[in-house]
C-alpha cells in the first residue's frame, strides 16, 4: 500500500511526507508501440513550509527525485518534479498538488563529442554513451550482444541513440523502482500459452471489460541492413587532379597560402588576424563499399620542400572524424609549391553490401533500415519477432482488478461471452481513490472463442 513519498533537493535537503492517499495516480508504461514511453504520477501531500520553501527556492526542479514509498518503507518507484508544481491558499494553506515522470528526460542530451567504440556489447556503449552526457545514475542493460563497430557523432540526440540501439537488438528501456536504468525483452513471450500461469477472469475482474480490436499494422516486415567488412591496408582517398607521368597528382599552393585556399579565403584570414588555418576534411572512399569508420590511416602524401603539413584522423579537439581525414598544408616558400600525391591508406570497416530479410510473404509491409545491425541473424530475428508482434497484438484489453501484477507481466484473461485471450501487460495504471488497477494487456496469440 502506497504510504508516502521522499523528496531529495539539489541543495541536499531531505524530505518525507505523508501522501493524500485519494489524490494519488501513476501509470507506468511498457512501450507504446515498441518504442519506449515514460511513466508518471501525480498526488498531493499536506501542506509544509519546509517542503513548499525548497520547491519555491530550487530553480532546477527536473532535479528534484521523489521515491514513493509503501508503509514498510520500500520503493514502488521513482520520479523527478519535470514540470508542475501547485500552490493554493484559501483561509489556510491547502495541500501542495505534485506532478513527476520518469528521468529519462535525463537522456535528451546532445552528444558533445562523437563516440567511437570497437567489439563492444548493447551494454558498455550504452554505459559509455550515458558517461559522455554526464548522467550520474546507476545503469544495468542485460544485452550482451556485440557491435564490430559503433559510431554515435557530434550533434546525435543521445536518448534517440540508445533507443534506437535497444529496439534493434529486441529491448526497450525503463526505470526500475529505484529509478535505475534497465531493459526489458520486447519479444521473450512464452512459447506455448499453457506455460502462463497468472490470469484474470470474472471472480478477479472488477468493471467492464474493454476490448478494442485493432486492423494488423502489417503482415510482413523487412529488414535492411548494411554487411560490414574490415579492410586492411586499403586505399582511402585518392586525388589525381592534374596527374602526369611524374606525379600522381599535382595541385598548385601559392606562396603564402593553405592546400586549396582561395584568394577570398586567405583575405578573410589574414583580416581576423592570420591564425586560423585552412582545415580541409578528406572523405573516404574505397572499391568495396562505403567507408564506416576508419580505426588507422597511413599517410603517402608528396609534397615539395618549404610545404608544412599535418595529416589526422582527428579534428583539432581532439573528435574522431570517423570516415574523414583532416589536412593543413601550408605553402611558406617564397614563390608556388606543389602537391605530388596525395593518397591516404588504412584500415577501415567498410559496408560492402546492402541487403534486406523478409519475416514471410504478405501485403502489406513495414520496412525497417537498422542502423546498429550488421548481420543477416540479428536482422532475420529482428524481423521476425516484429512480424509476430504486429500478427498477435492486434486486440487490446483494458481491465480493471484488485490484483497486483508487474508491469509486462503475462496473463491468461477470461469472462462468460468473451472467450479467452493471452497478453502482456503494457501499461498499469494505479488510483488509491479507487483502490484497483487498470492494466492494458497487448494480446500474443490468436484468442480463443467463447463456447
Amino acid at each position: 500500500m502506497i504510504k508516502k513519498a521522499k523528496f531529495y533537493f539539489p541543495n541536499g535537503e531531505e524530505f518525507e511526507s505523508e501522501i493524500i492517499t485519494e489524490s494519488y495516480q501513476a501509470q507506468e508504461i511498457l512501450h507504446n508501440k515498441l518504442q519506449a514511453a515514460d511513466g508518471s504520477c501525480s498526488f498531493k501531500i499536506p501542506f509544509n513550509v519546509e517542503i513548499a520553501d525548497c520547491f519555491k527556492t530550487q530553480i532546477n526542479l527536473d532535479k528534484v527525485k521523489i521515491e514513493i514509498k509503501d508503509e514498510k518503507n520500500k520503493n514502488i518507484n521513482t520520479y523527478y518534479v519535470k514540470d508542475s508544481l501547485t500552490f493554493e491558499k484559501g483561509q489556510q494553506n491547502l495541500p501542495i498538488s505534485i506532478q513527476a515522470i520518469s528521468p529519462s528526460f535525463f537522456f535528451n542530451e546532445d552528444l558533445p563529442r562523437t563516440v567511437v567504440m570497437l567489439s563492444k556489447t548493447v551494454e558498455a556503449i550504452i554505459k559509455n554513451i550515458l558517461k559522455e552526457i554526464n548522467y550520474k545514475g546507476k545503469v544495468s542493460i542485460p544485452v550482451m550482444n556485440t557491435l564490430p563497430y559503433f559510431v554515435a557523432e557530434e550533434g546525435e540526440n543521445a536518448k534517440k541513440v540508445i533507443n534506437e540501439l535497444l529496439f534493434e537488438y529486441g529491448y526497450v528501456g525503463f526505470f526500475d523502482a529505484d529509478g535505475n536504468f534497465t531493459a526489458k525483452n520486447l519479444f521473450d513471450v512464452p512459447e506455448e500459452t499453457k506455460f502462463i500461469s497468472d490470469f484474470l477472469d470474472g471472480n478477479s475482474l472488477r468493471d467492464k471489460i474493454r476490448i478494442t480490436a485493432n486492423e494488423h499494422e502489417a503482415d510482413f516486415v523487412s529488414a535492411n541492413f548494411n554487411k560490414i567488412e574490415m579492410v586492411q591496408n586499403t586505399l582511402l582517398f585518392s586525388d589525381t587532379q592534374n596527374a602526369d607521368e611524374n606525379n600522381k597528382c599535382k595541385i598548385e599552393i601559392k606562396p603564402g597560402y593553405y592546400l586549396f585556399e582561395s584568394d577570398d579565403e586567405k583575405k578573410s584570414r589574414l583580416e581576423n588576424g592570420g591564425q586560423n588555418e585552412k582545415v580541409n576534411l578528406l572523405s573516404y572512399d574505397n572499391t568495396l563499399g562505403d567507408v564506416l569508420y576508419a580505426s588507422r590511416i597511413e599517410d603517402r602524401t608528396k609534397f615539395d620542400e618549404g610545404i608544412t603539413y599535418k595529416l589526422s584522423r582527428f579534428d583539432e579537439y581532439g573528435n574522431d572524424l570517423v570516415n574523414q581525414a583532416s589536412l593543413i598544408a601550408y605553402n611558406t616558400n617564397a614563390t608556388s609549391a606543389f602537391c605530388r600525391q596525395l593518397e591516404i591508406y588504412g584500415d577501415a570497416y567498410v559496408a560492402t553490401s546492402y541487403d534486406s530479410v523478409v519475416s514471410s510473404k504478405g501485403t502489406k509491409e513495414k520496412q525497417f533500415d537498422l542502423k546498429y545491425v550488421y548481420d543477416k541473424e540479428t536482422a532475420s530475428t529482428f524481423a521476425v519477432n516484429v512480424a509476430n508482434y504486429y500478427r498477435w497484438s492486434n486486440f487490446r484489453l483494458t481491465v480493471k482488478t484488485d490484483l497486483d501484477f508487474e508491469l509486462g507481466t503475462f496473463l491468461k484473461v477470461s469472462d462468460y461471452g468473451i472467450g479467452v485471450y493471452y497478453g502482456r501487460i503494457v501499461s498499469k495504471k494505479q488510483t488509491l481513490k479507487e483502490k484497483c488497477f487498470e492494466y492494458e494487456i497487448e494480446t500474443i496469440s490468436d484468442y480463443e472463442p467463447a463456447q
